[in-house]
């Protein structure tokens, strides 16, 4: 229910945002998989994204390490981890996305396919929450389009550590671990980078004149390869 109030906001920007992307947002079959499964997915995916950094790491101990020791005892722990990737976010780096993001929720990931082209994800923040939707599923029906991501900014250690742990969750029958920790630092990236946020700024407030094909080519230049699946036999 959370999430559905989240998604039928903003609806004007909506409707302004799918018109500047037109149909270069073609979904294609990472995307469509698993349909059947992903509304169960989407209960996973807001549960998880709404564990407190206690239940995931002994923050008591953590607290004991200096901030260097914190950052790789964090992107270790998750890099053992199926479907779960990690970032870290500096002080400076999260004030500015906690402000912008509270301005301008609403943003547009692109997401490569191979020779596919690329499909794109339609990303939206609710405080330290952001989910990551399917932008054709996300426009034929906001209400009932379940993320196939979601993203949690933990802030327990910001006073103590002056960081902020980032944590994304990825649906993996959809998004290889490779994809999610591209979206992961692409959504960051979108936020605390002013030239790329003012891209996003648009979208939210003036979306006649957000330039999509610029901030996509400039989004998709920044991706890591996603591996190449073999030939079949």
């Amino acid at each position: 229910e959370k999430f559905v109030r989240m998604l039928c906001a903003c609806k004007r920007v909506r409707m302004q945002a799918w018109r500047c992307v037109g149909r270069t947002s073609a979904s294609v079959w990472p995307l469509q998989a698993r349909a059947g499964n992903r509304r169960h997915m989407s209960v996973e995916l807001l549960t998880a994204a709404n564990r407190k950094l206690d239940d995931i790491v002994k923050l008591d101990l953590m607290k004991g390490e200096d901030a260097g020791k914190i950052v790789a005892i964090w992107m270790e722990y998750h890099a053992r981890k199926e479907g779960v990737v990690a970032g870290v976010l500096s002080r400076p780096e999260f004030d500015a996305l906690a402000f912008r993001s509270a301005k301008s929720p609403l943003c547009l990931l692109p997401v490569p396919q191979g020779d596919q082209g690329h499909t794109v994800l339609a990303s939206q923040f609710q405080g330290l929450r952001a989910f990551l939707t399917p932008l054709d599923q996300y426009r034929q029906d906001p209400s009932t389009a379940p993320p196939v991501m979601a993203v949690a900014l933990h802030t327990e250690l910001l006073d103590s550590k002056s960081l902020v742990l980032a944590r994304g969750i990825a649906d993996r029958g959809v998004l290889p671990a490779v994809a999610a920790t591209n979206l992961l630092r692409e959504l960051v990236f979108a936020y605390v980078h002013t030239p790329t946020y003012k891209g996003v700024e648009a979208l939210n407030s003036t979306p006649n004149a957000f330039d999509w094909d610029a901030f996509k080519e400039g989004s998709l230049a920044r991706w890591t390869p996603l591996p190449v699946a073999p030939p079949a036999p």
